[in-house]
């Protein structure tokens, strides 16, 4: 392949000069082979191969290059498919040829994430598939991480049933990537964002579930969809639990909002509405843990505020009972 002539020029023959080679990249990227006849989209692929070569002779972290790269490409609409094959093919050689370890599991994930974006609107390209195939297949066998390793293991499985399919002429569709299924969870928010605005809490409990059912255990995910994901995940279970409470169904709410605080012990959120909740079941002394954490974590948050107030009254109320009825059977 032509990536890897390019790389190995430039790394190996020193006589070769930087500029040389860059002129020859953009003599490949203009080519037949990749089809990228947009003047600007020609810079922005060279000015990968600058920064991805420039990374390589300094022996640095690939990370905040591709975060931007990736920037750009998901601006570009329908118009990313060339470019993103030609940033995918770039990683994926630079990962097998020159990285170990972390470096190289980067630019294999980076990789295929962005020619799985290319695959995704021509799914029966073989070549793409091919390099995605071997990909996922050297990911399975050198991360540490037992759950990426069965998630890449997954999708090389997928890919290979998907070409045998697809050569025995038969019509099949491959399950959807970890990227389509975080924007289908945005969209199926969205929807019950609405919902909740229109007060109608049934649907919006609805739409919130189907969006946490698809951004739930993702995996294969860039480093900055991974926070995104888990920050769409603890938001919907949040909303849900909302839900839930404009319901009255305040045992349900609190089920759920035991999860986001078994994820993120100070969620002020989850632990004012816990403790809301528990006011309602008459659970006082939770309730106060609950809403005494809140607030000394959000001291000035005046629905906190209120809802202690609340429990005071309450408490006040339940201990004279209790002091009754431990008064009554001393008596007795």
């Amino acid at each position: 392949m032509e990536f890897y002539n390019f790389f190995n020029i430039f790394l190996n023959k020193k006589d070769k000069t930087f500029e040389s080679e860059i002129d020859n990249y953009r003599k490949l990227i203009t080519s037949s082979n990749f089809k990228i006849q947009d003047e600007q989209q020609q810079n922005k692929a060279v000015e990968f191969a600058e920064k991805i070569v420039e990374s390589l002779k300094k022996g640095t972290s690939l990370k905040s290059e591709i975060e931007g790269i990736s920037k750009y490409i998901n601006g570009l609409g329908d118009e990313n498919i060339y470019i993103s094959y030609n940033i995918g093919n770039s990683l994926i050689t630079t990962g097998y040829l020159y990285f170990k370890g972390e470096n190289q599991c980067i630019c294999l994930n980076e990789g295929a994430l962005f020619l799985m974006n290319t695959f995704n609107k021509n799914s029966r390209d073989k070549e793409i598939m091919n390099t995605l195939i071997k990909a996922f297949d050297a990911l399975s066998n050198i991360t540490k991480d037992e759950n990426k390793r069965m998630y890449y293991v997954t999708r090389n499985n997928e890919l290979h049933r998907y070409r045998t399919a697809l050569e025995n002429g038969e019509d099949i569709k491959l399950s959807p990537s970890s990227t389509e299924k975080l924007h289908k969870a945005f969209a199926y928010k969205e929807a019950g964002t609405e919902a909740f605005r229109a007060s109608d809490w049934k649907k919006a409990i609805f739409q919130y579930h189907c969006a946490n059912n698809y951004v739930t255990g993702l995996l294969g995910l860039p480093d900055s969809d991974e926070a995104l994901a888990k920050n769409l995940n603890i938001t919907l279970l949040n909303n849900i639990a909302v839900c839930n409470m404009k319901l009255l169904r305040y045992n349900r709410a609190i089920e759920i909002l035991d999860k986001v605080i078994d994820s993120e012990p100070n969620n002020v959120k989850a632990l004012f509405r816990r403790g809301k909740c528990l006011v309602q079941e008459k659970q006082y002394i939770y309730a106060e843990e609950d809403l005494q954490k809140a607030i000394a974590l959000a001291p000035n948050d005046k629905e906190i505020q209120n809802e202690i107030k609340i429990l005071n009254v309450k408490l006040k109320g339940f201990n004279k009972l209790q002091s009754q009825v431990y008064s009554k059977m001393f008596d007795e």
